[in-house]
């Protein structure tokens, strides 16, 4: 049997991280590709493609960190988690809308109205310390993946935004690490195009540059997109992510029990 590769190991945690999100198995090894492709097609150079490689499938590695404090305020946690793919998170205002609509639901009449207030009130704190909390559990089990600095320093800024306006730190522009700007825009692309129609998505990603999304790497995409979303649709996620593994091909770490590291065990 052939040995097991770092690929597959993160790529059996991407279906994970589908899951978490409530959608179909290998949707978000469909935006790795386009990640992938999109680097290959702008001639960014193989340091930047492999690292949005591992990022694009690992973007999400943290988000059930908070699981239960986004429950406690909206209820379902995965369908939250869902509903994220689809809205612009460089636009507050969007981001507050979908907060009022869906927080707290269990809270009726005057209650509600105080659930709204408190909402509002402590809304941006609430959301800082979950995004923080996600970046943070991401970044230990990136650590322990043997993920490269730059990978973990894309993935802290999974929820920056281009315009400034993501979370937790506000990081904005080109200080956002360029293989992260290419996920940002890729794993929206196919979200969008697969939950609402390809022409839809590329109208929104164009009227989304320059806010959510780098403009140079739109300008890029938009070209090539109709083409990319097609391609998606004929082959097997999978198998194309795991061809695109960077060389050379790793073995996984072995990642030992806690209690095996302690003085006096063996190993």
């Amino acid at each position: 049997m052939d040995e097991l590769s770092l690929g597959e190991l993160i790529a059996v945690l991407t279906l994970g991280q589908d899951n978490s999100f409530g959608q179909p198995l290998e949707s978000q090894m469909r935006s790795t590709l386009l990640a992938v492709w999109l680097a290959w097609s702008a001639g960014l150079g193989a340091e930047v493609r492999d690292t949005a490689y591992w990022c694009a499938q690992l973007r999400y590695l943290g988000c059930t960190a908070h699981a239960h404090e986004v429950s406690v305020m909206f209820g379902d946690d995965i369908a939250t988690r869902g509903r994220t793919l689809t809205y612009d998170a460089s636009n507050p205002a969007e981001v507050l809308r979908d907060a009022l609509a869906f927080g707290l639901p269990g809270q009726r009449g005057v209650a509600r109205l105080g659930a709204v207030v408190s909402i509002l009130a402590g809304g941006r704190k609430f959301a800082q310390m979950n995004f923080r909390s996600g970046c943070e559990a991401g970044d230990v089990l990136a650590a322990r993946l043997t993920m490269s600095q730059p990978v973990r320093d894309a993935l802290a800024c999974t929820f920056e935004r281009w315009n400034g306006k993501g979370q937790p730190n506000g990081i904005k522009g080109d200080r956002i690490p360029l293989a992260m700007r290419i996920v940002h825009l890729t794993h929206d692309a196919e979200a969008l195009a697969r939950l609402r129609s390809p022409a839809e998505a590329i109208t929104l990603i164009g009227e989304r540059s320059g806010r959510a999304y780098d403009p140079g790497l739109v300008a890029e995409f938009l070209p090539v997109a109709a083409g990319f979303f097609g391609r998606l649709d004929k082959l097997d996620p999978w198998d194309a992510v795991l061809a695109c593994e960077p060389e050379p091909r790793r073995p996984p770490p072995v990642i030992r029990r806690e209690h095996e590291r302690r003085p006096g065990r063996p190993g």
